[in-house]
């Protein structure tokens, strides 16, 4: 089901998010080291972001009864941190952790993480191993600083759900992520129609303070978003595809009409023939 819902979501056009859930059976470090590779190493999976949510004991439910038999207990918060850790050890630089930890009260915790601040700490613990870091949040400009140097675009091209996904992304000297863009070509069958023959912009974002469409941020509104919108046309172009098509909120409509986009159904869509 997950690998089925997986790539009908991709072909249409949405990003994916999978919650992880270390310590679900147990704790079972190799396990869920295991599991966590698989993410990234099956083509069939490979979520675009991620929710990391310890297993906790919690009254009221058959994970407290189990603990009450000493049939089952999970990560305690300094094995959690050790265990997340290495999580960043294996997340790759397309994907996003949104969040680390479940905003539960401690009070409610019989057993597992009581720490809400696990995701810096198991961030800090990564640093001290020596970690190449590259998801996406831990880059974002913004949450380390200023942009510094040349500011050039990075493609990571990936096979995902049987299409090929191009990652395209501003970064800094220091690898410092400004704006990126989630460009999917689907394979030869697609669930929806309007969508054949076409390629999927999946994602776009620019970093910084929010502005009005009006305004120029920082970053937001200087460029990148446009000149991401460009690549991402000319390579749908080079693919052999007669189109592009992206997902729009009705606050974004203006913006991709801007660029030659039309409406078509619950799409955006613009010709590249």
């Amino acid at each position: 089901d997950v690998i089925r819902s997986t790539k009908y979501s991709k072909d249409a056009g949405f990003k994916i998010l999978y919650h992880v859930m270390p310590g679900i059976g147990g704790v079972d470090y190799e396990g869920d080291i295991k599991s966590i590779r698989r993410l990234f190493d099956d083509e069939n999976l490979r979520p675009d972001m991620l929710k990391i949510y310890p297993a906790l004991v919690v009254a009221g439910t058959q994970y407290f009864e189990s603990f009450k038999r000493g049939e089952y207990r999970s990560y305690e918060s300094d094995e959690a941190i050790e265990i997340v850790s290495e999580y960043f050890k294996y997340i790759p630089n397309y994907v996003r952790v949104h969040r680390i930890q479940r905003d539960i009260p401690v009070y409610r915790i019989v057993q597992g993480v009581k720490r809400s601040d696990l995701h810096d700490l198991a961030l800090r613990r990564a640093i001290e191993k020596g970690y190449d870091i590259k998801e996406i949040r831990y880059r974002e400009i913004g949450h380390r600083g200023e942009a510094e140097g040349r500011i050039e675009l990075k493609i990571t091209n990936y096979y995902s759900s049987g299409g090929l996904e191009k990652f395209l992304e501003f970064a800094d000297e220091k690898n410092r992520v400004i704006a990126f863009l989630r460009l999917r070509i689907p394979g030869e069958t697609v669930e929806r129609q309007e969508l054949f023959g076409k390629a999927l912009i999946r994602e776009i974002k620019t970093f910084g303070k929010e502005a009005r469409i009006d305004e120029k941020g920082e970053f937001q509104h200087r460029g990148f978003g446009k000149r991401l919108l460009l690549e991402a046309e000319e390579i749908t172009r080079n693919e052999g595809l007669k189109g592009i098509a992206v997902i729009s909120g009705v606050g974004a409509r203006e913006y991709f009409r801007k660029s030659g986009y039309e409406r078509l159904g619950p799409y955006m869509a613009k010709k590249t023939e």
